[in-house]
């Protein structure tokens, strides 16, 4: 299993410090360059789905650190409990799990959220169907392929929301 998004390497990027044994990040409200920047998407609900707790812990914790207000679901239909208790205004999903798929989902959530945007992502080769597919029903996904690059996500997730 190869990480979609490297956590590591966005910290080092950002030239952060890294929290080791000896040496914690420090707490939220502090000076902490890791604590969540305030008012940039806070009043978006962004919801991300993927079977794999890592990924969707990853980019949830990546989001939330930008600002934005993002939980986490694990699969296709958690996500659409989710979505059918509050508002969703931008999901973003894996494609391809087990059960239903993220497309499905996504069309499901669509029909609960009808401003929802949606930004699927898979390194399957079925996707790109799938997703044609839904375009056909006319519903307009957006479709990155793995691995993810979280500037690249960053990018597209704020122009989704500024539509």
């Amino acid at each position: 299993m190869k990480p979609i998004v490297n956590t590591t390497k966005t910290v080092l990027d950002r030239n952060l410090p890294i929290a080791t044994k000896n040496r914690p990040v420090a707490r939220i409200g502090s000076s902490n360059p890791l604590a969540p920047k305030p008012g940039n998407g806070a009043k978006h609900r962004i919801l991300v789905v993927d079977d794999e707790k890592p990924i969707a812990d990853s980019l949830v914790f990546l989001l939330n650190h930008e600002g934005f207000m993002a939980t986490a679901a694990y699969s296709g239909e958690e996500a659409q409990r989710s979505a059918a208790g509050n508002p969703v205004h931008l999901l973003i999903s894996d494609v391809m799990m087990p059960g239903v798929n993220g497309v499905e989902s996504a069309i499901q959530i669509c029909k609960v959220s009808p401003a929802c945007k949606v930004i699927l992502f898979s390194g399957h080769e079925d996707a790109p169907a799938l997703v044609e597919r839904a375009k056909g029903e006319g519903y307009n996904f957006e479709l990155i392929q793995k691995p993810l690059h979280p500037q690249e996500l960053l990018s597209k997730l704020r122009i989704a929301l500024a539509r």
